[in-house]
């Protein structure tokens, strides 16, 4: 998108810009909870209209992406997981072999095994 200010052209990457309520539906959220990640610098945003009084905030679909881009969540690998036993306690080869956590728990269960 081209924009002619004077003899100067403007150039605009974004595609679709959204008032902070559509990027909240967007985004699954709140209009506040965005407002307070624009406040926090999480979302960028910016203004149009004049003054402190008549501010509007604009988010543009790549503020959007990447804010979603920064957040995303990589699964763990299978390596780190650590596996349970069907009863829920740690497998024994994750326990030290000289014994002390077993004393211990035979301790708290008041001396059953």
């Amino acid at each position: 998108m081209f924009m002619t200010m004077g003899t100067a052209h403007l150039t605009f990457a974004f595609e679709k810009v959204f008032s902070v309520a559509e990027a909240a539906r967007k985004l699954g959220i709140s209009t506040s909870e965005t407002y307070h990640l624009i406040q926090d610098g999480s979302l960028s945003a910016f203004e149009i209209g004049r003054g402190s009084v008549r501010r509007h905030l604009r988010v543009t679909d790549e503020d959007l992406d990447r804010f979603v881009a920064a957040r995303r969540v990589v699964p763990l690998l299978p390596a780190t997981v650590t596996r349970r036993a069907p009863s829920g306690r740690p497998p024994a080869n994750s326990v030290h072999s000289d014994g002390f956590a077993e004393q211990w728990l035979a301790r708290q269960r008041g001396g059953r095994r």
